[in-house]
């Protein structure tokens, strides 16, 4: 599973990540296989760190820093945790 997130700068608002970034990721928690990934781009970093943790079931296990047209989102790896 691949997402470009809303960075909450040219689409969307952090404000309409605070509610996006958590159903998102609950949806996430819910169809991701045990052995699956999802890989999700933004620059929304603490927000998207701050909603895994509040979601059971998934963990960060690498991020990436990039640097594009002037932005530096990250890209984050989200795996299922161990239950």
């Amino acid at each position: 599973m691949i997402a470009n997130l809303p960075f909450g700068k040219r689409v969307g608002s952090h404000r309409d990540n605070q509610r996006l970034y958590p159903a998102a990721l609950g949806e996430i928690a819910r169809v991701l296989t045990n052995d699956g990934r999802a890989v999700l781009m933004t620059e929304d970093k603490r927000l998207l760190q701050d909603a895994v943790a509040g979601v059971r079931g998934l963990k960060i296990v690498r991020e990436r820093l990039l640097r594009y047209g002037g932005a530096t989102p990250t890209v984050y790896v989200l795996t299922r945790t161990r239950t």
